[in-house]
């Protein structure tokens, strides 16, 4: 990417509990902005859990680590279809919504971001 001279994306997430969702994610010109406003900043005052990853410490401990959130996103749409379809209840919903730590309105619909864990979003230092 460094031969290309151009702005680019090169990051490790690094996702808690759900591990498996981990990924090395780069990206340049028309999707740059697109990753580095992807996740929400965690208020959390967290440090890295470099403890938690023995085997890979020495290599995880050239970066530089920020919190963010893990979110599941529920479109007010979807979740009345759901509704409809029989798929979710009422009550499942409200709780969704309830649990909900951001609700944002986007043109005609409502979306709801429901933290579900932790992001590390990873930069190597130079």
């Amino acid at each position: 990417m460094n031969s290309k001279k151009e702005d680019f994306y090169l990051k490790i997430w690094l996702y808690e509990p759900n591990f498996i969702r981990s990924q090395i994610v780069v990206a340049y010109k028309d999707c740059l902005d697109f990753y580095e406003y992807t996740f929400d900043k965690n208020p959390t005052l967290k440090t890295f859990p470099l403890e938690k990853y023995k085997s890979s410490e020495e290599r995880l401990s050239r970066f530089q680590w920020e919190l963010h959130i893990a979110a599941d996103d529920y479109w007010a749409s979807d979740l009345k279809e759901d509704i409809d379809l029989k798929l979710r209840t009422i009550v499942d919903v409200e709780k969704i919504i309830h649990r909900s730590y951001r609700m944002e309105k986007i043109q005609n619909d409502v979306l709801y971001k429901v933290n579900v864990g932790d992001v590390w979003v990873g930069t190597l230092k130079k």
